[in-house]
């Protein structure tokens, strides 16, 4: 078969408060998927419109003129995790454009948050799409692919909403997540623009994602995990090194971000899977960031993260206001400064992420966050609460009546003030104070620099260098190092 597969882009999404955007990272799983077909002898192409910077238009003028038999439409944001854009219009956009230009005899399957969400609504609103697969993509997608043609089969299909002959629209029931993840292929690097993907903008670094585990055990009341689950899988240690080998040889790649929702969460596998990367020389190759949460992790383990060749690792603060860390249960900011100051030390930046408008937010919380992050040297770009469909806090609110129906249209009607204080007007004082603090941040920035100083440091002047286990010299510090 000829088999298309499309990452459509993904324009920045504005809703009042709510500001979203989407980095140029690759589409992972839909390459995955990719290479999947490919083993079982399918022609395939995969076109990434977001990289290489196509607009709607162009780009359901670019599907028009290929030939296929089938189309894969992925509706993921690459860069966020699992989070979707709250809206379904790009979606329905695009297949309304196309379809007058479609070819009669292919297949149309949609993939992402959207169809997991709600597959009837998808179906419903595109007539001619044939398929929706729900929840972790690939061995769904592959398992439909083996089964083509065969309505007995495909009615066996995990995580399957479909349309039959006779367009009756049927949804198959769950499919357990893949156990072992080292049954997925490669991704298919070689069908990516791989030289148009950049950490950020600006950025000329060659950069690349790379999963090496995937589900999410913590009970974080805003975190969307329909799309891989709550249980934790790894990939072998063999098979990641395998594929930042590949990607450092082939793609020149000097820059990964480990995409996983906690990379650190099992101390075993994670020493393991860092030891090997020094072993592989990878240090000296590429730079790389991660994601993950901060309880319980030793020291011991950033030295390690930072020989390996972390130069970041974001963490999941979210509020500097007491009031809010103790609904969150999230890592106390005594702990966080000092883990930080430690990270500091050793050349390894530990940076908190955001969220405004948590549970039992006022404005004097929000500002406090505001503050403490400004006395750290970060501007703080206001990031404001969406409960996601699903999530606990979404439940809660729905069973509330904050958010009606739930639904993405009732959800952004409220979005930062849902089971808090706040009102439009804070939101409103919160923009603009965001803004005034961040200017005062600049001024004092180049300030600082002028004086050859650095705004926000947790480490005195004086012990800078001098107590960096990596950079320092003596038996004290060659025994850390190790």
């Amino acid at each position: 078969m000829r088999i298309l597969l499309l990452s459509p882009p993904i324009a920045p999404f504005r809703l009042g408060s709510v500001l979203l955007k989407t980095r140029c990272w690759q589409p992972y799983s839909l390459a995955i998927v990719a290479a999947g077909l490919e083993e079982r002898g399918h022609s395939v192409e995969l076109l990434d419109a977001h990289a290489l910077g196509w607009s709607a238009q162009r780009t359901v003028e670019e599907v028009a003129a290929r030939s296929y038999d089938a189309l894969i439409y992925s509706s993921a944001r690459h860069d966020a995790w699992e989070l979707p854009t709250p809206s379904f219009e790009f979606i329905f956009e695009f297949f309304k454009n196309l379809e007058g230009r479609r070819n009669a005899e292919a297949r149309f399957v949609i993939e992402g948050p959207h169809g997991t969400l709600e597959p009837a609504r998808i179906l419903q609103q595109i007539p001619y799409l044939d398929y929706v697969v729900r929840h972790e993509p690939e061995a769904p997608l592959l398992e439909l692919f083996d089964a083509w043609g065969d309505e007995a089969r495909i009615a066996a299909v995990g995580d399957l909403s479909w349309r039959d002959r006779s367009g009756e629209i049927h949804h198959n029931s769950d499919a357990k997540p893949l156990e072992d993840l080292d049954r997925l292929p490669m991704p298919a690097y070689h069908l990516l623009p791989m030289d148009r993907y950049r950490e950020h903008g600006g950025n000329e670094e060659r950069f690349a994602i790379v999963v090496t585990s995937r589900g999410c055990p913590m009970p974080c009341g805003y975190c969307f995990k329909e799309m891989f689950g709550a249980k934790l899988r790894f990939r072998s240690v063999a098979k990641v090194i395998e594929e930042l080998q590949l990607l450092t040889s082939q793609y020149s790649v000097t820059r990964v971000y480990f995409h996983d929702q906690i990379f650190t969460l099992n101390r075993r596998r994670t020493h393991e899977l860092l030891e090997a990367m020094i072993a592989a020389g990878l240090p000296a190759k590429l730079s790389w960031r991660c994601q993950t949460r901060l309880n319980g992790i030793k020291e011991d383990t950033l030295l390690l993260m930072r020989r390996a060749g972390c130069v970041e690792v974001q963490t999941g603060l979210e509020s500097a206001a007491q009031a809010i860390q103790e609904r969150l249960l999230k890592l106390d900011l005594e702990e966080f400064l000092k883990l930080r100051a430690f990270g500091e030390r050793i050349g390894l930046l530990i940076s908190p992420n955001n969220v405004i408008g948590l549970p039992g937010e006022t404005l004097e919380t929000a500002m406090e966050s505001l503050r403490f992050y400004h006395r750290l040297g970060i501007p703080y770009a206001p990031n404001f609460h969406f409960p996601y469909p699903t999530t606990p806090f979404w439940r809660a609110a729905r069973a509330s009546g904050e958010i009606g129906d739930g639904s993405f249209e009732a959800i952004g009607e409220r979005v930062g003030r849902v089971a808090n204080a706040l009102s439009d007007g804070d939101l409103a004082t919160l923009h603009a104070e965001c803004a005034r603090w961040n200017r005062r941040l600049r001024w004092k920035q180049r300030l600082w620099r002028w004086r050859g100083r650095t705004f926000g440091s947790l480490v005195p002047e004086r012990d800078r260098g001098a107590r960096d286990p990596l950079r320092g010299t003596g038996a004290a510090a060659e025994r850390a190092a190790r």
